[in-house]
């Protein structure tokens, strides 16, 4: 039953990160989307890819009864981007921190978060990237969470690979008040 429903979350990730050229428009704090430090207000999530600045303004989460487990994703258009994650503790989501696991160890691991990140190089090349298979390395760390209210926020950090073998480095990412819908399993 965990694999399967792991198995459906990652298929949601790539759904999701693929229709990233779906969503409204963002742009960075400063309306140019450049390489400063990134701010973020309440429901917004953002990061760094390779350095270069994402906002992702169009953003949702789920919250999967009985709270053990998060999926959330964010789109740009003007990045042509899409970012998704998912968090897994057996114990309850809370604050604190929680390793970054690749597809083949996740099932086996009680305490995770993966994620995938696509953007859209041109009309016929796609970069998708996820946790690296042999080394996956990064971290998210949840700084608040309210159930009651329907929030949950954080930061994180990735290295992640392409099929190609290509590094995409997830640095700066957090994610502020992200607003959190009620999911089953």
């Amino acid at each position: 039953m965990k694999k399967s429903l792991f198995n459906l979350g990652l298929l949601g990730l790539a759904v999701l990160t693929m229709l990233s050229a779906c969503s409204k428009d963002s742009t960075g704090p400063d309306g140019e989307g450049n390489n400063n430090e990134i701010t973020v207000g309440s429901g917004v999530m953002a990061l760094k890819a390779n350095n270069s600045q994402v906002v992702f303004e169009d953003i949702a989460g789920t919250i999967f009864i009985p709270g053990n487990a998060v999926s959330a994703y964010g789109t740009s258009t003007n990045s042509l981007s899409g970012f998704a994650l998912v968090l897994n503790d057996p114990d309850g989501i809370r604050p604190g921190s929680y390793p970054i696991a690749d597809y083949n160890t996740a099932t086996g691991l009680q305490k995770f978060f993966t994620c995938a990140y696509s953007q859209i190089v041109s009309l016929d090349s796609a970069l998708a990237a996820v946790p690296d298979t042999l080394n996956p390395a990064g971290s998210l760390t949840i700084t608040e969470v309210d159930f009651g209210n329907g929030f949950i926020s954080g930061t994180f950090n990735a290295d992640l690979k392409t099929r190609e073998g290509f590094l995409v480095r997830l640095t700066e990412g957090q994610f502020n008040r992200l607003p959190l819908t009620s999911g089953k399993r």
